[in-house]
């Protein structure tokens, strides 16, 4: 039997999780708990607005900003999997009825709250990318809406400047639109169809060409040497690279000095394999972790963090996010595991060091080990075979 690689691996696990959590009702019982706390915390609020307003040019502009997220998210417009009304063509068609908006904003209620209902797998990805879009709005909400730890929590979770940086669009290398036809990170041109043809949904697998610095910095150098922009100025200066051609060094030099841990990260030493990358350390799954955790909505009772808690839910958004092409596992976990670094940091500052608080006794990923990622409860369940899975939606 051939050895499966990499994404072969993630693809197929995203899926084992995806159809885990639509079986699993401890899972269900975590996301419907957390579907609870954004609920009040963000779908409530903006219901209040509706019911305060008459149009939505009378809604002040934060709450006109998560209306016309969730609106073109859960439309046809961003064509998304897991949108909740893909029968709606636009946004606007939302959003220029008060009684539409309510609907939307209703819909998503309904749904979170029917989560252990869930049977299927497209249905457990429209209740994932109903809490991914609440948390992204909480995210983006003016400061008024966050507590006072907010800004350290995303400082340690949130992708750098640089691991944004290294994300190269397929326009930025003149390539063609696409669009994705199939569900998983597989790049193929069985995967990936021409924009312009009509068939297939955003993912960023269709987005992004690659993850590189060495070619962030290259497209740097011939924007700047070509337009002379201030805005390439500023950031060749970032990057230390000279202005005038002739007195810079060749490009691997500034690419091997500002190459991302995370790009480091995942080069396997004992393979010619490296971990696939899509799209860079994941934003959404950042954003809604920093929202999740400022809202303490992964603690017990006690307020005591709640490890399974966390690592289940980050589990689901690894299923959701795989399977829809938007980022490969690493990108992810990396989250994870910065979230844990987040509740170490904290615990040492509060009570010190602690036999329990260590990276040996906490759930981190092992960079490389899929199966470490998941949570005891159910990871034996991942590792049983499967027929052979076909992936193409169009």
């Amino acid at each position: 039997m051939l050895r499966k690689n990499y994404i072969e691996i993630e693809n197929e696990l995203a899926h084992k999780m995806l159809k885990e959590a639509t079986t699993n009702n401890d899972i269900k019982k975590v996301l419907l708990e957390i579907s609870v706390v954004l609920i009040a915390k963000v779908l409530t609020p903006i219901r209040q607005a509706l019911t305060e307003t008459k149009q939505f040019s009378d809604l002040s502009k934060p709450y006109q900003e998560m209306l016309e997220n969730l609106a073109a998210e859960h439309s046809a417009e961003k064509l998304q999997y897991g949108a909740l009304m893909p029968e709606v063509e636009s946004s606007r068609a939302i959003l220029s009825s008060m009684s539409n908006m309510q609907k939307l904003i209703d819909a998503q209620e309904k749904f979170l709250l029917n989560i252990e209902k869930i049977s299927t797998i497209d249905e457990m990805a429209i209740a994932l990318k109903i809490i991914v879009e609440l948390g992204f709005n909480y995210y983006e909400a003016p400061e008024t809406w966050h507590h006072d730890h907010f800004d350290l929590i995303n400082n340690l979770i949130s992708p750098t400047k640089e691991e944004i940086d290294i994300r190269v669009f397929r326009s930025e290398l003149n390539e063609p639109a696409k669009l994705a036809l199939t569900h998983g990170i597989g790049k193929t041109e069985e995967d990936l169809g021409l924009k312009s043809l009509g068939k297939g949904y955003n993912a960023g697998k269709a987005a992004f060409s690659t993850v590189s610095m060495k070619t962030r910095l290259e497209l740097l150098c011939k924007e700047y040497d070509e337009t002379k922009l201030e805005k390439c100025a500023d950031k060749m200066a970032y990057y230390k690279i000279p202005l005038i051609k002739s007195e810079r060094k060749p490009i691997e030099s500034y690419a091997n000095k500002w190459e991302t841990f995370f790009e480091k990260l995942i080069k396997n030493p004992e393979s010619k394999e490296s971990l696939p990358l899509i799209a860079s350390v994941s934003r959404a799954t950042a954003r809604v972790m920093v929202t999740l955790q400022d809202l303490e909505a992964f603690n017990k009772l006690d307020g005591s963090f709640d490890f399974d808690k966390a690592q289940i839910f980050a589990n689901c958004m690894m299923g959701f996010i795989v399977h829809a092409g938007h980022h490969s596992t690493v990108e992810v976990a990396e989250v994870y595991n910065r979230l844990l670094d987040y509740v170490a940091i904290e615990h040492l500052g509060k009570t010190g060091p602690t036999p329990e608080m260590t990276e040996a006794k906490m759930p981190y990923y092992h960079v490389g080990n899929h199966l470490s990622f998941f949570n005891k409860s159910y990871v034996n369940h991942l590792k049983e075979e499967e027929p052979k899975l076909s992936h193409k939606i169009f």
